[in-house]
């Protein structure tokens, strides 16, 4: 598993000189899925720039750790003791938060990639679907045509060769390895894409400190 924080390129002036800041905070995080504790006082910082990887064997609940920082535990699973913070923001359990910052700030590449997909639906229409529904955009035509580009461009990257005829694929018509390559690139599309044309990492930042001054834990 792997957890990566901001890439150092693409930071601003500002950005670098708060380079040692951390990122993603958790402190003392301990889940469990109904009875059956599956996680207890887990502890990392994730500092920008940096890329960190956890290894354990399966079930050691390295996918429960993600999803518990993203907030997509099941339902049998929760969050019993612990802090997750982003940019120095509380965001436990903080649903209307985390709806903010997933895709455009906080992204998950799952390991089953087409069982997270819908069957019935392209990859390029699940593509436009998933970053409309982050950022506001009023020319949707031109848009697609500069997500169709970057897709294409970011496959070819992963040595897919017939990128375009992926991208109008349904994800059951991929083999696991090329869903995969799939889910990296919306992943990538999703951080990269119409950052400035919503709204700004700052600006979600102040509605998760609203938001969590308000909720109660």
């Amino acid at each position: 598993m792997i957890l990566q924080a901001d890439n150092k390129e693409k930071l601003n002036k500002k950005d670098i000189d708060s380079l040692n800041s951390t990122q993603l905070n958790i402190s003392s995080l301990s889940v469990s899925y109904s009875d059956s504790t599956v996680l207890e006082n887990v502890t990392l910082q994730l500092k920008k720039g940096e890329i960190l990887g956890i290894a354990g064997e399966s079930g050691s609940g390295k996918s429960t750790l993600i999803k518990a920082i993203i907030g997509l535990l099941p339902k049998e699973g929760h969050i019993d003791g612990g802090v997750i913070e982003y940019n120095g923001v509380d965001i436990t359990g903080n649903e209307k938060c985390l709806k903010s910052l997933r895709g455009s700030n906080i992204g998950m590449i799952f390991q089953n990639t087409e069982r997270a997909m819908c069957p019935v639906r392209t990859i390029k229409s699940q593509l436009y679907e998933s970053i409309f529904s982050n950022e506001a955009v009023k020319d949707k035509r031109k848009a697609k045509r500069i997500i169709d580009e970057k897709a294409v461009h970011m496959l070819e990257q992963m040595n897919i060769k017939n990128a375009i005829k992926v991208l109008n694929s349904y994800p059951f018509e991929l083999s696991g390895g090329m869903n995969q390559r799939v889910g990296i690139m919306m992943a990538m599309l999703m951080s990269t894409h119409f950052r400035n044309s919503g709204k700004s990492p700052a600006s979600r930042a102040s509605r998760c400190r609203s938001t969590r001054a308000t909720s109660s834990k």
